[in-house]
């Protein structure tokens, strides 16, 4: 193996050697190669520094072009500067003056301050109800609008006499509610709140499409009829919808001059009222003769609440104006961006002949430098060029002695495969012998297994073996003790070995088989059974017996009298309790029944028990409430009666329950839970009265406080809430004003 190792290394060093000659001709090569291409590379930059300077020797004509064209360039820019200027100034000029003209038009469009400062000045109690709702919209359901003059536009100002005409001024200051209970709870904030006394209407029910005039304008335009009121103006749906069902404005036409002559045929038309140009016409039928009519007309006042208008020529003008100078502000304006245009054309003009400039001169000393760089790299090709090397005679010297490696590997490897060869003989002749070991380790292996098999084998038959032996003394112990007991038996001495012959007789008599003897048994057993007792302990057992039974016969007349009397205790005590029972019971009917009375309905609470009196685990309270006319008396149940009328029911009996005891309080908590607004409101108040009367105190938890209910000075609320902030408009809000309330609240707030 010494001398394997030691051959393969030399075999490797010549390879080595080898290949270290053939690197270094390569490396040899490409220095020439590299030394060619830097010779070549230094060649064509003397070229390019040659070319340079002729073109430095033309720049100094262009350098003066350059100064000239820049000059020109500042110049127009310079210009270019001084318009834009002047066309800022213009612009800004115009603008200022625009916005003056928009604040003029915003003033005289601005309607809706106007008429806020009348509604002030004519109301001040709807201007500050105004103003709450304009803060507070979001505390109800539907839509509240403020009063009715803020909410018409007339489309022409002159229209607006006849729209008061017809709108009452108290009706021109109301506010209008899509929803009832919105309406009840804005009265209610501006009457117990703000202290404010306003007027408020409910949007009705039929949709706007629904008030339509009696006779379309075509038939009677006429007689000089233009327009009906409600077309002289816009208003919200809501607003609209409730002056169509209030004040027939949809049906109620607007007529001219001409009108006025045409009074006596307009009477057979049917229109009960019309306006002309300057007067108001109202026509009433007889009720007793349809022919007779009485025409009534009054003059029309000027307005007062609608008189907000705008001024329209002014408008235009302004607006025209506007338009003018935004005509002129976007002619200046493009002309501006066309001077930027011009003038970002001529900075990047600029910018480049400035670098010209900058190019030339810096380019101004560039000939010497180059003149310099010139013979240094010229002396650097001198230098390369007399570096050259003869590749020929280095290929020869790098072939030689390759071939001189080579011959000496060709020996090296002669000796590499003889040694090989002989390691290789070496290794088979191992390879055999650990087979034979591997074979016989397996053998041993599979004897060893056989060798355990038996083993367990042995040991599995010896415990059978001692099992069977120690099974065979316990037989033999068994002979022992029966034999034993068959001698004693047939009363044979310990020493006798076989059965008398009197005994072999007798046991021939007997049955052969294990049936047969079972049933000689049964006769034997039945055959005793008939034979009379002849013991004593019999007799002694029968004496015994019967005076047990006597004994227990005197026990059992005993239990029966005690029966008795406990049965006789309880029908006292159950008539006694029964008694109790109707007389509460006939108590709490009466109150019962008063408390459902004051609600203006019946009820009665009775007894209910089995026809077996003494079933007291069938006794129960029956309520039957009466709650409808058209309904029958009928027992409180889910099938005939709602949640809420089940809950006021339940609630009465309790308080009817409570009134025939006497303690110190009682708490009732969220007593309202399932109840309608009327029957929470009147079981709050027979709270209220019952905790007057009674000497009780009681505790009532609810989610939620009625307003206006009517308290004692003794009442006490306490309110507790969770909030983000402290409560600033006071416990109005929370509670309302009822009597005798606000002198005894207490507050507790918890700021989290």
């Amino acid at each position: 193996m010494q001398s394997l190792e030691a051959t393969s290394k030399k075999v490797f060093e010549l390879e080595e050697q080898f290949s270290s000659a053939k690197r270094e001709l390569r490396r040899r090569l490409q220095e020439e190669e590299a030394r060619v291409s830097r010779m070549k590379a230094l060649a064509e930059s003397i070229a390019d520094i040659e070319q340079e300077m002729a073109d430095l020797a033309r720049d100094k004509s262009e350098e003066e072009r350059v100064r000239v064209d820049l000059q020109q360039c500042n110049q127009a820019i310079n210009r270019i500067q001084r318009e834009r200027a002047e066309a800022d100034i213009f612009i800004g000029s115009r603008q200022r003056e625009s916005t003056v003209l928009v604040q003029q038009m915003m003033r005289l469009q601005d309607v809706s301050n106007q008429r806020m400062e009348l509604l002030r000045r004519r109301s001040r109690e709807a201007y500050e109800a105004t103003l709450w709702l304009r803060q507070n919209e979001g505390r109800f359901k539907g839509k509240v609008y403020a009063p009715i003059m803020t909410q018409i536009d007339l489309l022409e100002p002159s229209d607006a006499k006849y729209v008061e005409a017809q709108i009452p001024t108290n009706d021109l200051v109301a506010f209008v509610a899509e929803r009832q209970d919105d309406l009840n709870a804005f009265l209610t904030a501006m009457r117990d709140t703000c202290n404010l006394s306003v007027n408020g209407v409910v949007m009705p029910s039929e949709s706007l499409d629904a008030f339509q005039p009696r006779r379309p304008l075509s038939q009677i335009s006429q007689y000089g009829f233009r327009a009906y009121v409600q077309s002289l103006f816009t208003a919200p749906d809501g607003v609209m919808r409730y002056l169509c069902k209030r004040y027939r404005v949809h049906d109620i036409p607007v007529g001219s001059a001409a009108t006025e002559d045409c009074l006596s045929q307009l009477r057979t038309l049917g229109i009960n009222r019309f306006f002309t140009e300057e007067n108001l016409y109202t026509v009433r039928v007889s009720e007793y003769d349809p022919s007779r009519f009485s025409t009534m007309s009054s003059e029309l006042e000027p307005p007062s609440l609608l008189i907000m208008s705008v001024d329209t020529d002014t408008l235009e003008e302004l607006e025209q104006r506007k338009q003018v100078l935004s005509d002129e502000i976007a002619a200046k304006v493009a002309e501006g961006r066309k001077l930027d245009s011009e003038e970002r054309c001529l900075q990047q003009q600029q910018e480049e002949l400035r670098r010209a400039k900058k190019r030339l001169l810096e380019n101004a000393g560039r000939p010497r430098q180059l003149s310099i760089l010139r013979e240094d790299k010229q002396a650097t090709l001198q230098t390369m060029e007399s570096a050259a090397i003869d590749l020929d005679e280095v290929r020869r010297k790098t072939l030689c002695q390759q071939q001189e490696t080579c011959a000496c590997r060709m020996v090296q490897v002669k000796t590499l495969t003889e040694t090989v060869m002989l390691c290789g003989e070496t290794s088979r002749a191992r390879a055999e012998h650990r087979l034979h070991m591997m074979t016989a380790s397996a053998d041993q292996e599979k004897a060893e297994g056989m060798l355990r098999v038996a083993e367990q084998q042995r040991f599995s038959l010896q415990v059978a073996l001692e099992d069977l032996q120690k099974r065979l003394a316990a037989y033999q112990r068994e002979v022992l003790v029966k034999r034993h007991k068959a001698q004693e038996a047939t009363k044979c001495s310990s020493t006798t070995k076989q059965i008398p012959p009197e005994l072999v007789k007798e046991f021939k008599r007997l049955p052969k088989t294990a049936k047969e003897v079972n049933n000689q048994l049964l006769l034997e057993e039945q055959t005793l059974s008939c034979m009379l007792p002849v013991d004593a302990s019999v007799e002694r057992e029968y004496w015994q017996c019967k005076a047990a039974v006597s004994r227990l016969e005197q026990e059992v007349a005993g239990s029966e009298q005690q029966l008795s009397l406990a049965r006789a205790e309880m029908a006292e005590t159950g008539a006694r309790w029964l008694h109790d029972i109707d007389n509460l019971l006939q108590r709490v009917n009466r109150s019962f029944g008063r408390f459902l009375c004051e609600l203006g309905c019946l009820g009665e609470v009775s007894l209910n028990h089995s026809p077996d009196p003494s079933q007291y685990d069938k006794y129960g309270v029956t309520i039957s409430v009466k709650f409808h006319d058209e309904t029958p008396l009928a027992e409180l149940s889910a099938i005939y009666h709602s949640g809420g009328e089940r809950s006021v029911a339940t609630v009465l009996y309790i308080m009817a329950l409570q009134e025939q005891t006497t303690v110190p309080f009682r708490v009732v908590d969220e007593i309202n839970q399932g109840m309608d607004s009327d029957n929470e409101r009147k079981v709050f108040e027979m709270m209220m009265n019952t905790a007057a009367k009674n000497s009780a105190q009681y505790l009532l938890v609810t989610p939620k406080l009625l307003p206006d209910l009517p308290y004692t000075e003794d009442v006490t609320m306490l309110f507790l809430m969770l909030l983000d902030s402290p409560i600033t408009e006071g416990i109005d809000v929370l509670a309302g004003a009822p009597v005798g309330l606000l002198g005894d609240t207490q507050h507790l707030h918890q700021n989290m």
